[in-house]
């Protein structure tokens, strides 16, 4: 599909829408504590694996997507195998555009008994992928081959590379085990490019969230686009399905409302799952729509966990069950599930999020400061609200990374005029935005959190109204155990709210 294309459907798309429990602390290595004492260094897992982002040796770096597609497509392959312990993609993406000249150390940083590197080089009518596996306490090559394959079979060579690592490794494999080495999801070679280039821009929107420039958003909005037409080159694609339903996500509560967001996700989710019924992806979308909408926590639960049986290895079910567990006051729980993510992946970007809203749900002050480090995507709120649950207002008042955390500083510096004054400008803004239709995307949540913290609970009341018939942001389905919301506890409408959420009898 030409570029001109992918942007008039990027417009139709647009315009179709109008814990309590103690962490685990970890020294910079990433070992437990104590820190700073020399450990012996572990052998690796026999059967441990990490397979390096292959290098891109086509002179446009906007084929970028292809080497990274191909080598996610092998990490995913390689992971549906039990007997092997893959790491994933973002283990070792801090090796991506590395040349490695010692195998041996680079298995020594990794902790994994083997390494596959290798390359791709695309043509107009051919792709050729050359790749070698070794073996990191020698540094020696126990496989290595070139593939070559043309665009009739758009998973040839993951397939190809995911089948003879499994086999070096693992030896003998089980019929379900080259089964699932050797998935064709789709057989439209068009459309496997367009998901591939969907999933490139969304994990670049999704690593990069924090940057100041529009480009994240227009990637999650291009990221929509190319899964949309890869649909419509293949309407049984599960996963471009999938893939359409996790990107609506992350469009919630930064580009639309929730409700709209999540809407438009449960309906690609459902079609995800009546495709492949096993999709973790579509099966944890599915589950936001059902908390973030409906407030359907028990039937959100159980869609989570089944998914976590079919898939335990799945970091976005688990990711959600942490918050869902959370947002109902089962706090310890959801710091386990936290952990465990972390535990799996301590490399994800999604994690920082939801580990965020575990501590402070929990009010554990320090945690939040300790974690800012580890936790990239979330580090100013993890910083802030460090400062602001340590009573360090000044510091706080100088950490604030948006207005209305500006507030709830002004207020734990005492400085209440300026505090109410930054929160009337704040929802002046709101207002003005919802009556001039100048965005679609109109964050009420902020509005009731900033007049709670002045205690005009009238306005903070009225606000939350208006987050609960648009679902508008994430702080929201948080009211039962947020901070945020402490000085509202008191007042009869509080409860009347959890009661239509569901979250009190």
């Amino acid at each position: 599909m030409k570029p001109a294309a992918v942007c008039t459907l990027l417009l139709c798309v647009c315009a179709s829408v109008a814990s309590a429990r103690p962490v685990h602390a970890q020294c910079p290595d990433g070992s437990p504590p104590p820190c700073g004492r020399p450990t012996a260094a572990r052998a690796p897992a026999p059967n441990s694996i990490a397979v390096l982002y292959f290098d891109n040796l086509s002179r446009d770096t906007a084929d970028a997507y292809l080497a990274d597609g191909l080598t996610e497509e092998v990490i995913v392959r390689l992971q549906h195998v039990p007997r092997l312990d893959v790491k994933t993609r973002y283990d070792v993406r801090r090796f991506r555009g590395t040349r490695i000249t010692d195998s041996r150390s680079a298995g020594r940083a990794l902790g994994v008994a083997y390494l596959v590197t290798g390359s791709v080089r695309p043509s107009p009518s051919r792709m050729r992928v050359s790749y070698e596996l070794v073996r990191t306490s020698d540094g020696r090559t126990l496989a290595s081959d070139i593939v070559d394959t043309t665009a009739a079979d758009p998973w040839a060579i993951s397939n190809a590379v995911a089948l003879a690592i499994a086999g070096q490794v693992a030896g003998r494999l089980a019929p379900e085990e080259r089964a699932a080495l050797t998935r064709t999801p789709s057989r439209d070679a068009q459309a496997v490019d367009l998901f591939r280039r969907g999933k490139f821009l969304l994990e670049r929107a999704i690593v990069c969230c924090l940057s100041d420039s529009p480009a994240p958003y227009f990637d999650r909005l291009m990221s929509l686009a190319f899964f949309r037409a890869a649909i419509t080159r293949d309407s049984t694609f599960a996963d471009a399905w999938a893939g359409m339903a996790d990107a609506w996500i992350w469009i919630g509560d930064i580009i639309l409302p929730n409700r709209l967001a999540a809407e438009q996700s449960r309906a690609a989710a459902r079609r995800a799952l009546a495709l492949d019924s096993t999709s973790s992806r579509a099966s944890a979308a599915l589950a936001y729509a059902l908390m973030m909408v409906d407030y359907n926590w028990s039937g959100a639960e159980r869609l989570l966990r089944r998914a976590l049986e079919l898939d335990p290895r799945g970091i976005e079910p688990r990711l959600w069950l942490a918050q869902l567990l959370t947002a109902t006051g089962r706090i310890d729980e959801g710091w386990s599930e936290v952990e465990r993510a972390w535990a799996g992946d301590s490399l994800n970007p999604r994690i920082g999020f939801f580990l965020f809203h575990s501590l402070r749900a929990a009010r554990r002050t320090d945690d939040l400061s300790r974690w800012a480090s580890r936790a990239p995507m979330m580090a100013p709120d993890l910083r802030f609200f460090g400062h602001l649950g340590a009573r360090r207002a000044d510091s706080a008042l100088a950490s604030a990374p948006a207005s209305i955390h500006r507030v709830m500083a002004l207020v734990a510096s005492g400085r209440l005029a300026e505090a109410r004054d930054s929160a009337a400008a704040l929802a002046a803004a709101t207002d003005a935005a919802r009556e001039g239709g100048t965005t679609v995307f109109i964050n009420f949540d902020d509005a009731a959190i900033a007049w709670a913290a002045v205690g005009d609970l009238d306005r903070a009341f009225a606000a939350l109204e208006h987050s609960y018939a648009v679902r508008s942001g994430n702080d929201f389905p948080l009211l039962k155990v947020s901070p945020l919301f402490d000085n509202l506890r008191g007042d009869p409408r509080y409860h009347d709210l959890l009661r239509r959420m569901h979250l009190e009898p």
